[in-house]
């Protein structure tokens, strides 16, 4: 059997040449063909068999040259920079009025001779209900009798109710004028 030695050179630079192409890299198709020596033709020998020689290839083999390419140049791109700003426009704003404040209602018991103190928004009525059977006032101001002249009830006898109601923010002080010990106080916040 006989190896050439040169075949399997020319196979190897072969598949250079495929892998050249593959990867991107180009077998110039215009260089000219190199010429690689044939080296000396190998003859083996099996144990039982007479040597036999095969035919010679020839001294001589064209294999295509690799032409190096220049690799692409990859360049960065710049970040788009910000755009020039715009000054912005007036926007009319619609004129607004401030709302009314919304209107509601709080009820509290007269009971076992005290009062509630109570913090509530401008615009809310307030209704005490006598749940006693003592009569009671709900006056305002400090006792004995520093009345401010806010309100005053009057007397309230057993499910008697009186109602203010109270636009204006403060801390509006108020007592029992038939009973000076009950006393509290409504603490009115404004709408802002």
């Amino acid at each position: 059997m006989k190896f050439v030695y040169r075949t399997a050179m020319v196979a190897s630079i072969s598949l250079i040449a495929i892998a050249l192409v593959a990867c991107g890299g180009q077998v110039a198709p215009s260089a000219a063909p190199t010429e690689v020596p044939g080296p000396p033709t190998l003859v083996a020998t099996a144990t039982n068999a007479p040597p036999t020689e095969l035919p010679a290839l020839p001294t001589s083999t064209l294999v295509p040259t690799a032409t190096a390419q220049p690799m692409p140049i990859i360049t960065a791109t710049p970040w788009p920079s910000p755009a020039t700003p715009v000054p912005p426009t007036e926007t009319p704003v619609p004129q607004t009025s401030t709302p009314e404040p919304q209107l509601q209602e709080v009820s509290t018991d007269i009971s076992r001779f005290t009062f509630e103190i109570l913090d509530v928004p401008i615009g809310t009525t307030v209704t005490w209900t006598n749940r006693d059977g003592a009569p009671h006032t709900t006056t305002s101001g400090k006792p004995p009798n520093h009345t401010t002249g806010v309100w005053a009830s009057g007397t309230l006898n057993l499910g008697d109710t009186f109602s203010i109601t109270l636009d204006t923010a403060g801390e509006y002080s108020y007592f029992c004028e038939i009973h000076p010990g009950m006393t509290a106080k409504i603490t009115v916040s404004g709408g802002g």
